[in-house]
């Protein structure tokens, strides 16, 4: 069988070489040591997406999934899950992992989940981290001063298969969109890990009405025009800090996992940039004194 190699990895098979109808490159992702490096901004803007390696601290990565598994993972509540309207309670699969991701996790009772909010604050908060959030934000703005702010949160244990899509498709309201994804873990081949389709910002185009929004042949014929364009899959196998920074309008999803056994800790952000009027009105559950720390 011939196979491609990837860095510590492992490798791709042959039946792993293309997946939903484009290749699937074996190269290293774009990505750069620190937000503030003009490389940064660059990649984002050209391809769609940027790896900051190392941003958040591996001490931290760690206090967040100590956290999850002691408060969030042992309780019977009913959470908010990723792709259902009603709270459910945790689905475990036959391997003993929650196979049912949490969506809101900012937004979850301080009271009652104080440490795993706390350190999830911490992430939120971290200065490079809402650094390169304002930075991608400064590029795309007009005269008036905008900060960017987290409007939606997803938590993972192991890969929910997530089809290809692009944020922005399903929020009309925001015209502009960030997200960022922390590996809490070293993300392996095996689990699953997030894939992007390189350049696809330039070619995404908003669902016109709220029918297109929920149906799927909108999006497969979003997809096979993406496929036209000779783009292709970009694996992202990324170290435990990492945090991959992605265009709202860029294709994404999860790579079908090789183990039902591999974990996949990860948080998942979405920051859109709103005035600094409107921040406090309407974000302020999203930081811990209503407003961003001062960058």
């Amino acid at each position: 069988m011939n196979t491609v190699k990837r860095v510590g990895e492992g490798v791709l098979g042959d039946d792993q070489l293309a997946w939903q109808g484009m290749s699937v490159s074996s190269g290293e992702p774009v990505g750069v040591d620190s937000w503030s490096d003009d490389a940064f901004l660059a990649n984002y803007q050209e391809h769609g997406y940027c790896v900051v390696r190392s941003m958040i601290p591996e001490r931290l990565c760690d206090e967040v999934v100590a956290a999850y598994q002691t408060e969030i993972r042992s309780s019977e509540k009913l959470f908010d899950r990723i792709g259902v309207l009603e709270k459910e309670a945790h689905r475990f699969s036959a391997e003993g992992h929650v196979m049912n991701a949490l969506e809101k996790v900012h937004r979850l009772e301080k009271e009652a989940f104080s440490g795993f909010t706390s350190a999830l604050q911490d992430v939120i908060e971290n200065r490079d981290l809402l650094g390169a959030h304002q930075r991608v934000v400064d590029a795309g703005q007009g005269e008036e001063a905008l900060v960017p702010v987290p409007v939606s949160s997803f938590y993972f244990e192991v890969s929910n298969m997530t089809v290809p899509h692009a944020d922005l498709s399903y929020t009309p309201e925001i015209t502009s969109l960030c997200g960022s994804w922390v590996a809490l873990e070293d993300i392996a081949l095996a689990a699953g890990p997030l894939v992007v389709v390189s350049d696809s910002h330039r070619v995404w185009r908003r669902p016109p009405d709220e029918q297109s929004r929920r149906s799927p042949d909108f999006f497969a014929q979003t997809m096979a025009e993406v496929c036209e364009e000779g783009l292709e899959w970009q694996l992202l196998c990324v170290r435990k800090g990492d945090v991959v920074f992605f265009d709202g309008r860029t294709f994404h999803a999860a790579f079908p996992p090789r183990s039902q056994e591999a974990t996949r800790y990860s948080l998942g952000l979405h920051f859109a940039p709103v005035s600094r009027n409107e921040l406090v009105r309407f974000y302020s559950q999203c930081f811990r004194d209503g407003v961003p720390p001062v960058l």
